[in-house]
């Protein structure tokens, strides 16, 4: 695909970065730069627009938005809720990280460090069914993080989406339990990654093919090239792999094979870091350089909100709803007749 780009350096856009007032939009002058001009540094310059990328499109490539959900001032009320969230789950995380969680024995209360949550109903073993299994779980996701990098349009560029991302944690959770038999540490940060594992997995495989993926083909004009290349691309090997048989290998990786525990607070606040870790990094790097994976995202829109809290509700519903699955007195094998 041509970049639409301009190559001019000193290039001004009089209508790009607008407010809404009671008269109307308005427009200041502002510069924007083509993607051969742009640094790193640009990110952290003050001097520099909010969005860096002229058209507010990295290399022409999201044109088929429109403007206003690709240049612009945020709402204030998507900056007021994401800072709220931001800051809930920061405090949330450093609450959980330094307070023991208390348990209830026979005996009274115990207190139970955040690793003892993590442990494990049983101990990782070598040369089990299991164990193979995570093999040949590492194995085929490494295959397909190697497919992405040699012959997906974007390469090493796909890692900055929240699909690739998930598959990296289930990719390094296979190879972690490979490892547990021989190391504590390897099967410790294993459990940390149980739930998100599951959850990133869940949520990629339902927002993406029933929300994201129909919401980005609606905005495509009818009978457009791009469209009918969209639609077809996205049905590929390797994005059915990312998309649709994603959900069934972390159901293998995190609640069919050995050892096994439910999941707990600790998990759910892990899956919060690991969540707002990327949402920081959509917002505060890709929206700036105009990479708009998640148009439906756009805190240009105040209906933004909405999808937010439907995110939530997600989290929330997922967090309980393997943590039902993950149930000590459920046998695991019912998920495979589910």
């Amino acid at each position: 695909m041509t970049s639409s780009v301009s190559q001019g350096s000193n290039h001004y856009d009089h209508h790009h970065d607008c407010s809404d007032d009671e008269d109307g939009p308005s427009y200041r002058r502002v510069r924007r730069k083509s993607l051969e001009e742009l640094s790193l540094m640009d990110l952290f310059d003050s001097e520099q627009p909010w969005v860096l990328m002229k058209d507010g499109s990295f290399k022409g490539v999201f044109n088929f938005l429109p403007l206003d959900m690709r240049v612009g001032a945020w709402r204030l009320i998507s900056f007021l809720v994401a800072f709220c969230g931001l800051y809930s789950a920061a405090m949330g995380f450093t609450v959980a990280r330094s307070t023991s969680l208390a348990s209830v024995d026979v005996d009274g209360v115990t207190n139970t460090s955040w690793k003892e949550q993590l442990m494990a109903d049983g101990a990782y073993e070598a040369f089990t069914l299991s164990w193979y299994f995570n093999i040949m779980g590492f194995v085929w996701t490494v295959y397909i993080a190697l497919h992405i990098i040699c012959f997906s349009p974007a390469g090493f560029g796909a890692w900055v989406t929240y699909t690739v991302h998930s598959w990296t944690g289930m990719m390094c959770r296979f190879g972690l339990a490979i490892v547990a038999p021989f190391s504590p540490t390897a099967a410790l940060v294993a459990e940390t990654l149980r739930f998100y594992v599951l959850f990133s997995a869940s949520a990629t495989f339902f927002v993406w093919n029933f929300v994201i993926m129909p919401f980005t083909i609606f905005l495509m004009p009818k009978g457009n090239e791009m469209r009918q290349r969209f639609i077809g691309y996205m049905f590929n090997f390797r994005l059915v792999q990312l998309h649709v048989c994603n959900i069934f290998y972390a159901i293998i990786n995190g609640v069919i094979t050995e050892p096994q525990r439910q999941i707990g607070p600790v998990d759910f606040w892990i899956g919060v870091f690991h969540f707002m870790t990327y949402f920081a990094l959509y917002y505060l790097v890709l929206d700036r350089l105009g990479v708009h994976l998640y148009p439906i995202f756009t805190p240009r829109k105040a209906k933004v909100v909405i999808m937010w809290a439907l995110l939530l509700g997600l989290y929330l519903g997922l967090y309980g709803f393997w943590g039902w699955v993950l149930d000590d007195e459920r046998p695991r094998y019912f998920v495979v007749i589910m």
